[in-house]
């Protein structure tokens, strides 16, 4: 469930590139209780894994969510130093691909919302 007391245009957009990914297998709005998604098995496990990326590196936060981003597409490999291990940035940025989301930051950011509030039942 991702609580919204109405209906949000990134939010759909958000909803409509989870569903095309396969993430969620549908959705409803409801007024009282915001959107309801009806994750898959693939989409959970990504849930689950985006969600420690998310808290890590503060990614509700716009600004963080589009710095982590740019970092994770880039092409070249990062320093030695980089303070985002490989693992995340490669797995952040398949994520991204199977979306088809790019670095348009409130797209960043309200998928980055919509994946931490989500509750495993």
């Amino acid at each position: 469930m991702f609580p919204s007391s109405e209906l949000d245009p990134l939010i759909d957009f958000v909803v409509y590139r989870l569903r095309k990914a396969e993430w969620i297998s549908g959705y409803q709005f409801q007024k009282d209780r915001g959107y309801l998604l009806e994750w898959t098995a693939k989409g959970r496990q990504r849930a689950l894994l985006l969600q420690k990326l998310i808290v890590r590196h503060e990614l509700t936060d716009q600004s963080n969510v589009r710095k982590f981003s740019t970092i994770c597409l880039e092409e070249a490999s990062a320093p030695s130093d980089d303070p985002v291990p490989a693992v995340e940035r490669d797995f952040w940025r398949i994520c991204l691909e199977e979306l088809c989301i790019g670095l348009e930051e409130n797209s960043l950011a309200t998928l980055a919302r919509v994946i931490a509030s989500w509750k495993p039942s």
